[in-house]
């Protein structure tokens, strides 16, 4: 028994069935050791869902086994996978939400078909709780994946947003929004790090990409690099999402505009 750290991620906000699928873990798994790593995705916001979950499994020990529940196709054909990449595991729907973490390769990938490890009966809209916290638990307690499917083979993908680059001028993307209403964007920070960038959103223009949020006054945007090492668009003290009205990110473009010399 290994007893891994388990770490959920779903666009269940604050609702009843992320502390159901803790519940199954611990009905499988006592005394497993559980971390929130958010609820707050959008609801079936699977670019958001893929990008947080990228950013956030290297401060995770080798052994954690991540669940992620963001599952707009939940109870059709898609198919329910576990892998293993770089000594982590990774449970969830076959939905592309994985498509960044397995960019560092994958080891074993199963289908999840052995329904000796899913907690009986099988909702057809809540797999998060019947099929994927169980397996995790399994897993998590040692359980080899080779007990719980076939092989799964290449598993799906999606296209993600990248930034269209040109002389002199980057178009990028928002890809989401945190919970103080930072809005991400799809721009490395190495990418705006030399020369002085002028930042164009929703008709307004920022001086350029700062360090910190207090290298403005307060209630002012500013453009900066975040902790997800991409430049995000923030309010300090306030809220880069309400300012902008920006509702739906991923609507929404961003220009960096290379400012000129003299």
């Amino acid at each position: 028994m290994t007893n891994a750290p388990i770490a959920f991620l779903s666009d269940f906000g604050d609702s009843h069935y992320a502390g159901q699928m803790k519940g199954v873990v611990l009905s499988n798994a006592p005394g497993v050791p559980i971390v929130d790593l958010t609820h707050a995705i959008a609801p079936q916001n699977v670019v958001e869902a893929a990008h947080v979950l990228a950013e956030s499994v290297d401060a995770f020990p080798a052994g954690t086994v991540f669940v992620c529940v963001v599952d707009p196709g939940v109870g059709t054909a898609r198919r329910g996978v576990a892998f293993e990449s770089n000594g982590r595991f990774f449970v969830g729907p076959d939905n592309g939400v994985f498509t960044l973490v397995a960019r560092g390769g994958i080891g074993a990938a199963v289908v999840l078909e052995n329904p000796a490890y899913f907690r009986t009966p099988v909702a057809a809209t809540f797999h998060g709780r019947d099929v994927f916290a169980p397996v995790a638990a399994r897993i998590a307690r040692g359980v080899p994946l080779g007990e719980l499917g076939p092989p799964a083979g290449a598993l799906r993908t999606i296209d993600l947003p990248v930034p269209a680059v040109t002389d002199g001028r980057i178009d990028a993307h928002f890809l989401y929004a945190d919970r103080f209403g930072n809005l991400v964007t799809d721009v490395p920070g190495a990418l705006v790090a030399e020369g002085a960038w002028a930042v164009l959103v929703c008709g307004r223009r920022l001086r350029g990409v700062r360090r910190t949020y207090s290298d403005v006054q307060p209630g002012k945007p500013v453009a900066l690099v975040g902790s997800s090492g991409r430049v995000e668009i923030a309010v300090r003290d306030g809220s880069a999402a309400e300012r902008f009205h920006v509702k739906d990110p991923a609507k929404v473009r961003v220009r960096f505009i290379r400012k000129k010399k003299g």
